[in-house]
């Protein structure tokens, strides 16, 4: 590993039934500022892993082991699991845009973590759409449901959404 890690874990186990763990102690360090891919066959648990990292197995699953961003194991019960989603975003492999408008599937979160001005939203819906190369296509239709957009739209919209509140960390799920 070249540089500091912003993120390992340290023996994650993963059990959906008691008796059968579906992710066994998985230990893995990623490097701050770089890239780094999950790869493996159906079915290996890349996907059961991916959701660890930002605590979305909470209601479906137990999950052992350390997590650790920015120095502190997130996988305790004193967690606050919406300040580790802000900073740990993720994009899933099948899209799941809010039967909302564009807009505001982009602004619900911003709009959760403070955000109240009308310029900064403005211009945060423009910036994570230019992002994901969605601005020109909705610009003009903001305010019509995302739930009217195309497979990939709808996918580049919930990417879009993720960035909104700037995380640090981009879980993507086969988003393409």
């Amino acid at each position: 590993m070249a540089g500091p890690s912003i993120f390992h874990t340290e023996k994650v186990c993963v059990y959906y039934r008691p008796d059968k763990p579906s992710l066994v102690e998985t230990s893995l360090i990623f490097p701050k500022n770089q890239i780094a891919a999950l790869i493996g066959p159906s079915g290996s648990g890349k996907s059961t892993y991916l959701r660890c990292l930002n605590r979305m197995n909470d209601e479906v699953a137990k999950v052992t082991g350390k997590i650790i961003y920015d120095d502190v194991d997130i996988n305790t019960a004193t967690t606050n699991v919406y300040r580790v989603r802000q900073k740990i975003g993720m994009a899933f492999q099948h899209p799941n845009p809010f039967a909302r408008s564009i807009r505001e599937n982009l602004l619900l979160a911003p709009k959760q973590y403070g955000m109240k001005d009308k310029q900064e939203m403005d211009s945060t819906v423009e910036r994570v759409l230019k992002d994901v190369a969605l601005w020109d296509e909705v610009k003009d239709d903001l305010d019509k449901s995302a739930l009217a957009l195309s497979g990939g739209q709808q996918q580049r919209l919930c990417i879009a959404r993720t960035l909104a509140v700037d995380p640090d960390i981009l879980l993507l799920d086969e988003p393409a």
